[in-house]
């Protein structure tokens, strides 16, 4: 009984250098080699065009023209190298390029998405991945292409990745690497009355059943701060505030579930503790990795150090 292999989709793969060097040693998964121009216009843009489909084709794969990436991918693994929007760049239609091609790759095992030095900070792999409940599985960083780089906005020519290119690997397998899952600070502020602090505020503060999800950790990383005092109805109240921290675990952190945290910590606060929120109703902080977060915190506690010393 013959077995049908798995579906390694390639897709917006410019002149189709990279399926061609992929086609030459692949023999466990059958290559979808996929452009978004006809055939057509296809060998009329690229040099390489007709020699690389011949590559892939000879090596028993498949070339197909005329493929929208945004389109459902029923496979095993998809890449997509260094996406863009055809024309000028545009970095708000681009984040909707990648969110559209996650949307209908996320049921995939695997996919790899490669993005260049500029890209990798600004468009939001990591963050539009967990909408679609994917997790950074690995991240290579000084990603080095070996492929022919020949599409920039839709034209046979090549682009510079720069020196901190990054290649993804999404999956809904959370990552070993824990600086890989994504987390974000929150700071919840409390009017307290003296009679609170009087009850030892800090341990009221660190009561584990206020927040209750098993996808994410929630940690209290700094200690309740006092930023002003204010007096309401003739009792004097101080306000605090509880520096939270918010980290994937079990399912990749979003912005509408940090936020949906957020309103619980606020609704505990008051109707478990009984105190006032101040301005509350804000959205969580910015997503970063928990990496990124431990590195921007140690910098922090230098500079602090150095300052008092």
């Amino acid at each position: 009984m013959t077995t049908t292999p798995p579906i390694w989709w390639i897709v917006g793969d410019g002149d189709l250098s990279y399926s061609a060097q992929c086609a030459r040693s692949e023999t466990t998964m059958h290559i979808h080699a996929t452009v978004l121009e006809t055939e057509a216009h296809h060998r009329r843009v690229y040099h390489n065009s007709d020699t690389n489909t011949q590559i892939i084709r000879d090596a028993g794969h498949t070339v197909l023209f005329g493929i929208d990436c945004r389109q459902p991918h029923p496979c095993e693994r998809v890449d997509f190298l260094f996406p863009h929007v055809v024309g000028k760049n545009n970095l708000k239609r681009n984040r909707k390029l990648v969110r559209d091609f996650l949307c209908n790759a996320s049921g995939a095992q695997h996919i790899y998405i490669a993005v260049t030095q500029e890209q990798s900070t600004t468009w939001q792999i990591a963050q539009s991945a967990a909408l679609y409940g994917l997790f950074v599985t690995e991240l290579e960083t000084r990603y080095r292409p070996t492929h022919h780089l020949s599409s920039h906005r839709g034209r046979d020519r090549g682009f510079r990745v720069g020196d901190d290119a990054c290649r993804y690997l999404l999956s809904r397998t959370a990552p070993s690497n824990g600086d890989l899952q994504l987390c974000c600070r929150h700071q919840l502020a409390m009017k307290v009355s003296a009679t609170v602090v009087d009850r030892h505020l800090a341990e009221l503060l660190q009561d584990n059943e206020l927040v209750v999800n098993e996808d994410l950790e929630v940690m209290e990383y700094k200690a309740p701060t006092l930023v002003e005092a204010s007096t309401l109805k003739n009792c004097s109240l101080n306000v605090y505030v509880l520096h939270v921290l918010m980290v994937g675990k079990k399912a990749p952190l979003s912005r509408p579930i940090a936020d949906g945290v957020r309103e619980h910590l606020e609704d505990g606060v008051r109707q478990k503790w009984g105190l006032q929120v101040a301005k509350g109703g804000r959205m969580v902080g910015q997503l970063v990795p928990y990496g990124a977060h431990k590195k921007e915190m140690e910098s922090s506690a230098k500079a602090d150090s150095a300052s008092s010393s």
